[in-house]
């Protein structure tokens, strides 16, 4: 049986409304459809992120911060070594899934995660002794703006 022009049209329609709202939610997670890919790249940036932390000193004690939190799976791994973790993310699903993935941490006290921007960092001059991004640039607004904002937070030697 063959369609009508008019359900092949809806279903491209459709198809292209489904591919730019699932576009959205990777990039900035706000509904559950968001906060499913959130919890994906948990996994997906799993590897990237262990083979960072091979690479970074650090200390017992350090404060640190993750831009773009997502999941919260960077948070955990950097409250394995610091004692004071916060994260930021601007989506409103990300903060959530983040919490919910430290839920544990944040009722300890070692795990802060609020929403806001890398171009305005809400955090004094100097807070940091480690600050991570992981797969997070590519959504910056200003990358060289926002790379100044990251090493106003971040100590000297961070």
């Amino acid at each position: 049986m063959h369609s009508s022009p008019y359900m092949i049209a809806l279903r491209y329609v459709l198809a292209v409304v489904l591919v730019v709202y699932l576009g959205r939610q990777v990039k900035k997670p706000d509904r559950f459809a968001g906060r499913f890919f959130a919890w994906l790249m948990n996994g997906s940036h799993a590897g990237l992120t262990d083979w960072a932390f091979t690479h970074l000193a650090i200390l017992r004690g350090a404060t640190a911060l993750d831009v773009g939190c997502g999941g919260g799976r960077t948070i955990e791994k950097l409250a394995a070594r610091a004692t004071q973790v916060y994260g930021i993310d601007y989506a409103a699903g990300s903060v959530a899934a983040s919490r919910a993935h430290n839920s544990r941490l944040i009722a300890e006290g070692r795990a802060h995660v609020e929403q806001g921007s890398v171009s305005r960092l809400p955090f004094a001059n100097d807070t940091f002794d480690v600050v991570t991004a992981i797969e997070t640039q590519y959504y910056w607004p200003d990358l060289d703006g926002d790379m100044k904002e990251i090493l106003r937070v971040l100590k000297p030697g961070g």
